[in-house]
Formats: structure tokens, C-alpha cells, sequence
């Protein structure tokens, strides 16, 4: 990371406003992938605030996410719904729970290069939280639409005990450094 700030700089590329441009256009692709799977007009008011980077970056990765979906079929049970787990004591808010192909799916997308662990263990406590308020579940699907318009990529999981585990660890562990430190914990 600090051989990638380092180069950004040389560069004169300030990495604070890149990172959040990048994160604008994973940003954007939310309302048109939802607009999409919704059989809704895509709303062009959304799009008036962002960059042209912005909106390039999101066009690339929509067009990713038709390329998906043109492969599957999809029928929309929640969307952005946000949620709370009583027994874990923590909330988060999926991007899709759908039948996708006729099976009970978890979904998640992304608009960076790959599918890394971290969003395998977010979905994993997603699928819990879904299946604690009675929900079933057969399998969770995380999709990387890249803003670069290389191919997409999907991991489909159907057993999530393992990122489960890991996102209860990482959950413990926030919460003693919050007991010892409180909010202002240092890195």
C-alpha cells in the first residue's frame, strides 16, 4: 500500500479524492443494477452529481452486471434491506436476496477488480442474519463487475460456516477494542 501511495504521488493523483471517486462509481451502480433487476426505468437524475470518471467506472461495471444477468434468471425477494442480528448483536444491509435460477440466494456486488475474502465473510453474515429471522437460504453469490469492463467474476458458496466463524472473530475483536479503547482506538 505505501508503494501504491508513493506512486500516486509521484503521479500528483491525491489518493484520498481517487479512492472516494472510485467508491462514487461502485456508488452509482447500486440504484442501476436495483432499477435493472426491478424492471424500472433507470432514474437519470441520480447521475447528475457524480464525474464523468464516476459515471464511466459505473457504466463499465453495468454493463458487466448485464452480461450476468442476461445468464440467469432472477426474481427479486428483498433489496438494500437492511437488517439485525439479535444473536449477534450487529446489523448490515444486503444488496439482494432473491430466487436466483430457482434457488433461495444471498447476493452481493461489487464494482472492484475481484471477489476477496472480506465480501465472502460480509455475505456469510448476511445469509445468518436472513436465516435468523426465518428466511431460508441455498446459497450466496458475490459478483465482482470491474469498473476496468474486464469480464465479471462470481463466487457462488453454499456453505459459509467457515467465513461465518472468521466474521464472528473479527466481531469479537472489535468489540474489545471498543471495550478497551473506545472509539478512538488507534491502528
Amino acid at each position: 500500500l505505501d508503494r501504491w501511495h508513493n506512486y500516486m504521488g509521484r503521479m500528483m493523483i491525491d489518493t484520498e479524492v481517487y479512492v472516494r471517486s472510485l467508491a462514487n462509481g461502485g456508488t452509482l451502480l447500486h440504484p442501476a443494477i436495483e432499477q435493472t433487476i426491478r424492471d424500472e426505468v433507470f432514474d437519470k437524475d441520480i447521475v447528475a452529481s457524480f464525474s464523468d470518471a464516476e459515471k464511466d467506472w459505473a457504466r463499465k461495471s453495468y454493463r458487466q452486471f448485464l452480461a450476468w444477468k442476461a445468464d440467469h434468471d432472477v426474481v427479486p425477494l428483498l433489496m438494500e434491506h437492511r437488517m439485525v442480528s439479535e444473536a449477534m448483536r450487529c446489523g448490515g444491509t444486503l444488496d439482494l436476496y432473491a430466487e436466483v435460477d430457482g434457488k433461495f440466494t444471498v447476493m452481493d456486488w461489487k464494482s472492484s477488480a475481484s471477489v476477496r475474502n472480506t465480501h465472502l465473510i460480509q455475505v456469510a453474515a448476511y445469509r445468518a442474519m436472513l436465516e435468523e429471522s426465518g428466511s431460508g437460504v441455498d446459497e450466496v453469490r458475490v459478483l465482482s463487475f470491474p469498473r476496468t469492463g474486464k469480464v465479471w467474476t462470481e463466487h457462488v458458496i453454499v456453505d459459509t460456516a467457515e467465513h461465518l466463524e472468521v466474521f464472528q472473530a473479527a466481531l469479537g475483536l472489535y468489540r474489545l477494542l471498543q471495550s478497551k479503547w473506545g472509539t478512538k482506538a488507534k491502528r
